[in-house]
């Protein structure tokens, strides 16, 4: 998917708020444009003159504009006498002679200060009409001029003009609320869950996880978070499982050590302190301590090879080696041992070559301890099997018996240190109870993999694949 970046996720929340702004800014503009211009009456003002009203039956003259203006109409007839008469007369004039009707029309046009005229004759049917509005009024009871002469309330032009001021100041608190909320989604809530992480951790809780939808760099960081508490809760549990598995270790090499030992002390002391015992009970007791002091220097050299395989100074000498023919030189070299036990063998090596990497000590090691095992835990009679199978990328061996076999559960249980099917059956053939453990790190550490297939009385197949 691809990564959005903080830097554009803020470029695109500005851009978000310059165009909320702007679009409550026009509205709001539009509705104040819309309110004062019907306040003002611009284009009709304007436009109002004796023409535009102008009717050949004066009756049916609409005066409303002119009135609405606080302005007046007269209609004056062919004497000079004026028949109709509505809203304001500045003149007080009810009846002009020609020379006065003649002196206004010459200077109506010209003295303007006070009141604007519009005077119109109708020829169709002989009258005048006149139009006269207000210029200026009361100033002082709060009149103000546009610049056609008609008066408007400055206390509504400081309502609108506030009004104007207000809004706008609202609508940008009102798109800075909503860049708020925005920028909150984006960076507060996914601080707040990384920081409720960092505090679960800091408390011992490595099982803290952060669930976080994001592409960003929030969600790379996310990402780091989750990867470094599971390293975390991996490593305490490996570390646990570490010290478990070495307290356990200890007992087991206590256990294991303190019989040997116990009977190699009881015996010398026996010989020491008693001149009376016959040479066939010397003979006896000193062949009991010389096979514990075996056992009890079989388990130091195992533990030894353990714990140098698991060091990480440990390194294979690899060399390259062809698997089919290593393993027919190793099985030939244990059949006589095999025959001698009395045991039954199948060998399936494929011809051709398959050249592998092995350190061909170590392997020797790995696969004797299965064999041997299988010799010393079986009755006569059993068979053996090895197969190689080779594959594209792989090569798979298997080692088979048809012998008593071992629990199913304890399956993957008996690659650990000093795991026995039976405790008293290690006594019998004395087995320090690491050779499987040996076996599974030689095999890990060529890279390769180890299971075992298996359940009681149904024999052993340990499966070994190698690259």
């Amino acid at each position: 998917m691809r990564k959005k970046k903080v830097a554009n996720m803020l470029l695109l929340n500005y851009l978000f708020l310059f165009i909320i702004s702007t679009i409550i800014f026009i509205i709001v503009s539009l509705i104040i444009s819309v309110s004062f211009k019907n306040l003002l009456r611009y284009d009709e003002i304007t436009k109002l003159s004796a023409a535009q009203i102008m009717r050949d039956d004066y009756k049916n003259i609409d005066f409303s504009q002119v009135l609405k203006y606080k302005g007046g109409v007269q209609v004056i007839d062919q004497n000079y006498k004026v028949i109709f008469s509505r809203g304001i007369n500045p003149d007080k004039v009810t009846q002009y002679t020609k020379g006065e009707f003649s002196e206004f029309l010459v200077n109506c046009g010209k003295n303007q200060e006070q009141y604007y005229y519009s005077v119109l004759y109708n020829e169709k049917s002989d009258f005048w009409l006149k139009i006269v509005i207000p210029n200026k009024t009361q100033f002082l009871n709060g009149t103000f001029f546009n610049k056609a002469g008609i008066p408007v309330s400055i206390n509504n032009f400081l309502f609108m003009v506030i009004l104007a001021v207000i809004m706008n100041f609202a609508s940008f608190i009102l798109g800075l609320i909503i860049y708020s909320r925005v920028t909150s989604n984006n960076f507060v809530k996914p601080l707040k869950k990384l920081l409720s992480g960092v505090t679960r951790i800091a408390e011992g809780d490595y099982s803290a996880r952060v669930e976080l939808r994001s592409r960003n760099e929030f969600g790379d960081l996310k990402d780091a978070f989750n990867i470094m508490a599971e390293k975390i809760e991996s490593e305490k549990n490996l570390k646990e499982k570490s010290q478990d598995n070495r307290r356990k270790l200890i007992l087991d090499i206590s256990h294991d050590l303190k019989n040997p030992l116990s009977n190699i002390m009881g015996y010398s002391d026996l010989l020491m302190n008693n001149v009376s015992i016959s040479e066939d009970e010397r003979e006896k007791f000193l062949k009991i301590i010389i096979n514990n002091s075996s056992r009890a220097n079989s388990l130091i050299g195992d533990l030894f090879e353990l714990s140098k395989m698991e060091s990480s100074d440990f390194q294979l000498k690899l060399k390259s080696a062809d698997i089919c023919e290593y393993l027919r030189e190793l099985i030939a070299s244990l059949i006589p041992q095999i025959e001698e036990a009395g045991f039954k063998y199948n060998f399936e090596i494929p011809e051709g070559k398959r050249l592998i990497l092995i350190d061909e000590k170590q392997m020797d090691r790995a696969l004797l301890n299965i064999l041997n095992n299988a010799l010393k835990y079986n009755k006569p009679g059993t068979e053996i099997k090895i197969l190689l199978k080779k594959f594209v990328n792989k090569v798979v061996i298997e080692i088979q018996d048809n012998g008593i076999g071992i629990p199913k559960e304890l399956s993957e249980e008996i690659f650990e240190p000093f795991k026995r099917v039976d405790s008293a059956r290690n006594s019998q053939t004395g087995g320090t109870g690491l050779g499987l453990a040996i076996t599974k790190t030689i095999i890990e550490k060529h890279s390769g993999h180890i299971t075992l297939n298996t359940d009681t009385g149904k024999g052993c197949t340990f499966i070994i694949e190698l690259e």
